[in-house]
């Protein structure tokens, strides 16, 4: 027999238990991702079903919604110099030296030369920078062999090669510093806030110190946090050794004495301010 109305009570019923099921459903999936359910072995299921598969079917996302959106956001970039230098830009350790302390020569140092006979120069100054096969090209003797040799040894090398061409040849051997050459007393990388991040070289007098760093490299940028400067060290046992200066604070006191003296191989960084 029909009842008027029945099969609106149907549908009404029907509509009921729908409702019930999903909010098992829901209910069901919010208890496993609380309690971190073993059933998806930490991220995926035995089927190969990832989590966030399995909770987009459970909770559908509303119609429009980019799942995109959904997913957790990227860890934040770590805050160590070390882990944000880039790849191949690791700093070495530091340099080689004969155990009088003279710089061996080495691939990418800079030289400039001049070549005189008494008062008269015979070779005007050249720069020249050593070649991954620690060679060097100069005017009338060609390549000449730099490896193991100091400035000292260089220069009685192109005595010898120069005594070809002139009488008693006179040979001024320098280094030439400057940020488009590795310096022979090493170098430090700049980072953060400064107007022009990347390598520093180390002077020949072996002093770089923090607050001279930073001007070469152009200085702070704007929001520097002047008080928060990480200086971070690689030890020759592998570690690092992180210091933190407040040159925000040597400035305002005069306490020069607080300022760091850098090594070769040094990472620092400037930190930006919050405010």
């Amino acid at each position: 027999m029909h009842f008027p109305g029945g099969t609106t009570e149907s549908a009404k019923s029907s509509r009921g238990a729908f409702a019930f099921v999903t909010g098992a459903a829901f209910m069901a999936s919010l208890c496993l991702l609380l309690s971190g359910c073993s059933t998806f072995g930490g991220s995926s299921t035995d089927a190969g079903t990832s989590l966030n598969d399995f909770i987009n079917e459970a909770m559908p996302l509303p119609p429009g919604a980019d799942a995109a959106s959904s997913t957790p956001a990227p860890k934040p970039e770590s805050d160590d110099p070390y882990d944000n230098i880039e790849v191949g830009m690791a700093p070495e350790l530091d340099n080689s030296f004969t155990p009088s302390g003279e710089p061996i020569l080495r691939m990418g140092y800079g030289l400039r030369i001049t070549v005189g006979v008494g008062d008269k120069v015979e070779v005007n100054p050249v720069e020249v920078q050593i070649s991954e096969k620690n060679e060097i090209t100069l005017p009338l003797v060609g390549k000449v062999d730099c490896d193991g040799l100091t400035i000292n040894g260089l220069r009685s090398r192109l005595v010898t090669r120069y005594e070809e061409f002139f009488r008693k040849p006179d040979v001024t051997v320098t280094f030439v510093i400057r940020d488009a050459y590795s310096s022979p007393w090493g170098r430090v990388y700049i980072q953060g806030r400064v107007h022009r991040e990347g390598w520093v070289s180390i002077p020949a007098t072996r002093r770089l110190m923090l607050s001279d760093a930073i001007q070469a490299a152009g200085g702070f940028a704007h929001f520097a946090k002047r008080s928060n400067i990480r200086v971070s060290r690689r030890l020759r046992d592998g570690t690092i050794k992180r210091f933190k200066i407040d040159l925000e604070e040597i400035g305002r006191q005069g306490k020069t004495e607080n300022d760091m003296l850098l090594q070769s191989g040094d990472v620092v960084y400037v930190f930006e301010s919050s405010i």
